[in-house]
C-alpha cells in the first residue's frame, strides 16, 4: 500500500518489500477492487443516507450512482 492504494501484489520474493513494510499474509483469500453499484436506491435525511453508504462500504461497494428516492 502507498498513499491509501495498493501499490503492488505478487509472490514472497516476486515483489520487492520495502524496508519496515508490514506484510500481510492473504493466502487462500480473494482480494477484489471496490464494487460499483450503479443502480442504488439511497435516499432519506442526512442521517440516514450516510447509515446507508456506510452499509454500502460494510458489503465492499465503493461508488453508489443513486437514481433518487420518493421523497423531494
Amino acid at each position: 500500500m502507498r498513499g491509501g492504494r495498493v501499490a503492488s501484489v505478487g509472490s514472497r520474493g516476486g515483489v520487492p518489500v520495502p524496508s519496515g513494510a508490514t506484510v500481510v499474509n492473504l493466502n487462500g483469500r480473494t482480494i477484489i477492487p471496490g464494487l460499483v453499484n450503479t443502480h442504488g436506491r439511497v435516499s432519506g435525511d442526512r442521517a440516514e443516507l450516510i447509515r446507508q453508504l456506510r452499509l454500502c462500504a460494510e458489503y465492499g461497494i465503493t461508488t453508489v450512482g443513486s437514481l433518487g428516492g420518493d421523497g423531494a
